[in-house]
C-alpha cells in the first residue's frame, strides 16, 4: 500500500532521509573565488542536511619546490608561508560555518591535491566531496583533467559547485 505524501509518516520519512543523506562533506579549499564559493555552498548544504563539514587545504609541495628552485626564498620559508596562508583560509571558512551552526573540522595536508583529496575522503568516510568549478575558459581542459581522477576514483559522490 503506497504512503500518502501528505501524511505525517511520509513527512517524517522525508525529513529523516534528507537529514541523513550527507553526514560528512569534504570540501577542498584554496584561496580562489570558485573554491570559496563552493565552500559557502557546502555550508548551506551542511546546514540543510545537519552534516559535518570537513574543510581541507592542500599545500602542493611540488609547486613550493619549483618556486624555491627558481626564486630567492628557501623551500622551508615558502612552506611556512603556504601553511600560514592555508590555515588563514581554513579559519575564515570555519568562522562562517560555525556562525551558521554547522559542525566543522579543519585539515591541512602537504602533497598532491588529487591523492590527498581521495585519501582524505576514504580516511574520514565522507558521503560527499564538493569541489569548486573554475570558469576560466582557457583552463577548462586542464581543470577537467585535474577533476576527472577524483570523480573516477572517489568512493562517494562528487559535486562540482559553480
Amino acid at each position: 500500500m503506497p504512503i500518502d505524501p501528505r501524511s505525517s509518516h511520509a513527512k517524517t520519512f522525508c525529513a529523516m532521509a534528507t537529514s541523513q543523506l550527507f553526514k560528512k562533506i569534504l570540501v577542498p579549499v584554496d584561496n580562489s573565488k570558485y573554491s570559496i564559493g563552493a565552500a559557502r555552498f557546502a555550508v548551506n548544504l551542511a546546514r540543510a542536511h545537519e552534516s559535518q563539514l570537513i574543510f581541507l587545504h592542500i599545500v602542493e609541495v611540488r609547486a613550493i619546490e619549483t618556486m624555491a628552485r627558481y626564486g630567492s626564498e628557501s623551500k622551508e620559508s615558502l612552506l611556512v608561508k603556504a601553511e600560514e596562508s592555508g590555515w588563514k583560509i581554513l579559519y575564515s571558512l570555519e568562522e562562517e560555518a560555525v556562525s551558521q551552526h554547522v559542525k566543522v573540522a579543519l585539515i591541512l595536508e602537504e602533497g598532491t591535491a588529487q591523492r590527498i583529496i581521495l585519501d582524505s575522503a576514504a580516511k574520514y568516510n565522507v558521503d560527499l566531496i564538493v569541489l569548486g568549478k573554475h570558469r576560466k575558459s582557457g583552463s577548462s581542459r586542464k581543470e577537467s583533467l585535474a577533476v576527472e581522477p577524483i570523480i573516477e576514483h572517489a568512493e562517494c559522490p562528487v559535486m562540482l559547485a559553480k
